[in-house]
């Protein structure tokens, strides 16, 4: 009998390769691994009552994962999600992100998980923070201390760390911030979030494809999604949309070929994991048409360089 999990099994093929995933965030969507034959995933937000149906899935699949933070949603967690942001000038929120951190990362590492992923910054939108209370010198001190404190946790741990961009920071958004972070820190690694770039991007005025250059040597994982800027409203927001082929550059959106060439020239192990809002795009098949599209770029890119 078929199951939310088992019913339309796509074949695992050659070019299907084990550093491409996809970000998932409810069980409902853990079918998207049959429908599409990845080999990885990586896990957020969780409801706490599907713990043991996800523990399940992970054995039943063998499947390779990565846990973001946090995995599963605490009982009190608030309805604006907190995120778990490090770089943040709240310390009560800190002190909650730390705590959901290392929360994650023991869960991450006792069911097996490859590295954990934290944000970075505390972006205004969610805060309503007044950044003008904030010196560039403050924050870049809150966030030696934060990486500091992520060090130990990950060496106590035995769980490898990726800290993800986040966006809309005045503070915090040139690669050379970047860069200057993960040469004091190596060991954490960079996980580049392609949304959240776009966003940065445009607002700031910087270069889209020079910073994913630039960043290259720190960026251990990926998160792919398009975007052609953020709206006005939030709410019907043109980020984090699932890649699709019919997403013309020209029209605005990122150039998904492009951004595949350019991380695996650089680092052909870097994983990449697709990640979608899809609740604000067509039908679930336009999802599923876009990981399908998109693989088959990455493997053709992979082979490609790896002939060279």
């Amino acid at each position: 009998m078929d199951t939310p999990f088992t019913a339309h099994r796509a074949p695992r093929t050659t070019h299907q390769l084990d550093n491409l995933g996809v970000v998932i965030a409810k069980v409902e969507n853990l079918r998207i691994i049959d429908e599409t034959g990845l080999r990885r995933a990586e896990f957020v937000l969780f409801d706490d009552d599907n713990r043991d149906i996800l523990r399940r899935f992970i054995k039943q699949h063998n499947l390779r994962f990565s846990v973001h933070c946090p995995l599963f949603r605490p009982k009190d967690y608030p309805e604006h999600p907190l995120l778990a942001c490090i770089l943040d000038a709240d310390a009560e929120r800190r002190s909650r992100s730390f705590s959901l951190i290392r929360t994650t990362m023991e869960e991450g590492a006792e069911m097996g998980a490859e590295y954990t992923v934290v944000h970075l910054q505390r972006p205004a939108h969610f805060s309503g923070d007044d950044l003008s209370a904030v010196t560039e010198q403050q924050l870049l001190e809150n966030l030696r201390i934060a990486c500091n404190e992520l060090t130990a946790l990950s060496n106590e741990l035995g769980m490898p760390l990726r800290v993800e961009n986040l966006f809309d920071y005045p503070l915090f958004h040139k690669s050379s911030s970047y860069q200057k972070m993960f040469e004091e820190f190596p060991s954490l690694g960079f996980c580049l979030d392609i949304g959240h770039l776009d966003v940065d991007a445009r607002r700031f005025g910087f270069n889209f494809m020079d910073f994913i250059v630039e960043m290259m040597p720190y960026t251990r994982a990926v998160h792919l999604q398009n975007s052609r800027g953020r709206s006005e409203d939030f709410e019907t927001r043109h980020w984090k949309a699932p890649v699709h082929p019919s997403q013309n550059p020209a029209d605005g959106w990122r150039d998904i070929p492009a951004i595949l060439h350019t991380i695996l020239a650089a680092n052909p192990d870097c994983i990449i994991n697709f990640e979608a809002a899809p609740d604000y795009y067509p039908t679930r098949e336009f999802m599923l048409e876009g990981i399908r599209w998109a693989s088959d770029i990455f493997a053709r890119v992979h082979n490609e360089l790896h002939r060279q």
